[in-house]
């Protein structure tokens, strides 16, 4: 999986696109398997040696606002007092403290269907830091409000753009799981 992204990368253009929607739509699956820290290595190797990384990374930091989306988005439809407040304590938690795990156990593999919002804003944050040629000069793997230092090395508009894309993650996923709901029987079997 690793070679791949890497090998679409650095194709540039279309295959470069292809490798930050993919990775758009599974980071968050890659994080529950354990296998990002393969990903994190090569990244880091490559900025070590080039002293930026503009494919796999500027889409990695910010998908944790993903997580965040799906759970606010969650939480605006459950009726469920706890499991709103829950839900909610998952976006502080991302947002602030950089944890997802949290958000995706406690509503994306608790209820299923939230993971088409995250799914779905990723792809859309993926495109957009295509577009702006979003680029990382040094790793901060923290999936919070930090991982904007990351950014931090070019011009000021890569550090907006990083906003941007934080907040585009953030909305769809949100908007999305809103809109799809969210089956709380689900959690009552």
């Amino acid at each position: 999986l690793n070679d791949f992204i890497i090998m679409l990368g650095n194709m540039g253009g279309v295959g470069a696109l292809f490798a930050m929607i993919i990775m758009g739509i599974i980071w968050e699956f890659v994080i529950m398997a354990g296998m990002h820290w393969i990903i994190i290595a090569t990244i880091t190797s490559i900025i070590s040696v080039a002293g930026y990384e503009s494919v796999i990374s500027p889409i990695c930091l910010t998908l944790g606002f993903t997580v965040g989306g799906m759970c606010l988005g969650a939480a605006l439809r459950m009726k469920d007092k706890e499991e709103k407040s829950l839900c909610l304590t998952y976006v502080i938690t991302q947002a602030v403290g950089g944890v997802t795990e949290p958000g995706l156990y406690g509503v994306g593999v608790k209820y299923k269907k939230p993971f088409i919002g995250m799914v779905a804003g990723g792809a859309v944050a993926a495109v957009y830091a295509w577009i702006t040629g979003l680029t990382v000069y040094n790793f901060i793997p923290v999936a919070s409000f930090l991982m904007i230092f990351s950014y931090v090395g070019g011009s000021m508009m890569n550090v907006v753009n990083a906003v941007i894309t934080c907040v585009i993650a953030f909305v769809v996923s949100a908007v999305v799981t809103y809109v799809l709901g969210v089956d709380e029987n689900l959690a009552k079997k």
